[in-house]
């Protein structure tokens, strides 16, 4: 976990070389590269984060609610 801007930012990190940073689809989280980052961080440093409002971040995306 990282603080930015006030929020708890969630982040997976591993492996060595160039960095690879892998964005995860809409609702889901950083679990959905697991398969792909053991491969990947043979010769790579993988960064594989939630975005804002997904996963174990701190700032939900309740805060986001439209109401009528």
């Amino acid at each position: 976990m990282a603080s930015v801007n006030g929020i708890q930012m969630h982040y997976v990190i591993g492996g060595y070389g160039d960095p690879v940073l892998l964005l995860h689809r809409c609702q889901e989280n950083w679990y959905g590269w697991y398969k792909v980052m053991h491969p990947l961080a043979k010769n790579y440093t993988i960064i594989a984060s939630d975005l804002r409002g997904i996963g174990d971040h701190s700032n939900l995306l309740v805060n986001m609610m439209i109401r009528p």
